[in-house]
């Protein structure tokens, strides 16, 4: 079994830096990538190309893994780049640490989904704006012979409720991530309990859940930009979605000057209204 990582270092792990430069991952196609868009990127106004010297640090903007295992943050990066002429330094960590890297000052903007800890954070003042970026849904997958019986099924706690009194397994990403966050606020509001030994957590970003779940035979909660993106090399199928409480929406955050590397940097406020 797999258990949680504790000592931080899965970080390293989910983390990848992209600085006004294209990674080793191969790039979406265009159709694809607005698949995963959901057609529900909101813009906030346009602003014009910055001329910048090459000497000047990027911004910092702290992502959610689900977003880099989807390859959409790399799209999003250079879209950006290309709208400004910024460079942007993009970390991709679960949503729960992008807020500890925040309140450390370690962000310029951040980007989660996790609608309970985003309004935690909004209480503590360090965010000076906020708004919606896009969204997509979050989606049960498992194996193909469905030994809980939850194929075609949309309500989601008694999906967990099948799941838990049958002998499936299910892997759960326990990294306080906003997949991770839904999957308990589904559980702990109705009482599902799912046994300790047919639950796997992993402590892993969605792709590598995913791939746990597909090597063991187990039900997962994942977004479905993920699941579209990694679905065929997997051995697992969607079983079962569309209820209003797996509505997955993405924030973006400003970060106000003293709380973040840039300071007072007009470039932070450019970039979040790009």
């Amino acid at each position: 079994m797999l258990n949680r990582r504790r000592d931080g270092r899965s970080n390293r792990l989910m983390s990848r830096r992209l600085v006004g430069r294209a990674t080793h991952v191969t790039p979406l196609p265009r159709s694809l990538l607005l698949l995963l868009l959901m057609a529900t990127m909101i813009p906030n106004g346009c602003v014009g190309r910055s001329e910048q010297r090459a000497s000047e640090r990027p911004i910092r903007w702290i992502a959610t893994t689900s977003v880099q295992d989807t390859g959409l943050l790399e799209g999003l990066v250079a879209m950006l780049e290309k709208r400004t002429g910024l460079r942007i330094e993009a970390i991709a960590v679960g949503s729960g640490q992008a807020f500890e890297l925040a309140r450390r000052g370690d962000a310029d903007l951040l980007m989660t989904h996790a609608p309970t800890l985003e309004r935690e954070f909004l209480r503590e003042g360090i965010a000076t704006r906020d708004r919606m970026l896009m969204s997509n849904d979050f989606v049960f997958v498992g194996p193909p012979e469905d030994p809980a019986g939850v194929r075609g099924m949309t309500d989601p706690v008694a999906m967990l409720q099948k799941i838990a009194s049958s002998d499936a397994t299910f892997v759960s990403r326990a990294d306080r991530s906003g997949t991770h966050l839904c999957e308990l606020q589904l559980r702990e509001a109705n009482g599902i309990v799912l046994p300790p030994e047919r639950l796997i957590e992993t402590g892993l970003g969605q792709a590598p859940s995913l791939r746990v779940a597909s090597e063991r035979g187990a039900y997962t909660l994942t977004d479905r930009a993920t699941w579209t993106v990694h679905a065929r090399s997997l051995e697992l199928e969607l079983l079962g979605g569309g209820d209003e409480r797996l509505a997955n929406r993405y924030r973006l955050f400003e970060i106000g000057p003293e709380h973040r590397p840039a300071g007072d940097d007009p470039r932070v406020a450019q970039l979040f209204d790009a």
